[in-house]
């Protein structure tokens, strides 16, 4: 029976946790590469440059555990108009704010859908790539577990 750095016995890992390492890091990757397979199709269908302003900026307080104060976060109004109509979208929650109040933004649409936009400069998807290297690293680890369980006998 071995010790663990706090004097408690270490339990062998079983099938169950290797197969669940397995599954988590099957879906922290499936789940990421959804993500960017859909941005990609979304920044592939948004060909036509507009300008947007930035019509106001709403403001929400969230609270988390670490701050005993709500912390402010911003998202952004943003009108545009294409082909003689007018569209009003909302940004994303955030607790930076990069916008100011009657700021001209570069807005990519789907001519199209006209409803259905990116904003080239602001957002980014380089978490889903460390998702996908936790999901691997789940995965790996999950198999080697399985792998030394249930060893190949010859």
């Amino acid at each position: 029976m071995k010790l663990n750095t706090f004097g408690r016995t270490r339990r062998r890992p079983t099938t169950f946790t290797a197969v669940l390492r397995t599954l988590l890091g099957f879906l922290l990757i499936g789940t990421a590469v959804y993500m960017l397979v859909s941005t990609h199709i979304t920044h592939m269908d948004c060909t036509k440059e507009v300008t947007g302003i930035v019509e106001s900026i709403e403001e929400k307080k969230y609270s988390s555990r670490s701050s005993t104060r709500p912390v402010p976060h911003y998202r952004p109004v943003i009108v545009y108009e294409y082909n003689g109509a007018s569209y009003s979208v909302t940004g994303y929650f955030e607790k930076n704010n990069y916008f100011t109040q009657g700021q001209e933004i570069t807005v990519m649409i789907d001519p199209d859908h006209p409803g259905d936009y990116y904003l080239p400069d602001y957002g980014s998807t380089w978490y889903l790539y460390i998702i996908i290297v936790f999901g691997a690293g789940f995965m790996v680890f999950g198999l080697l577990t399985f792998k030394k369980l249930h060893g190949q006998s010859t």
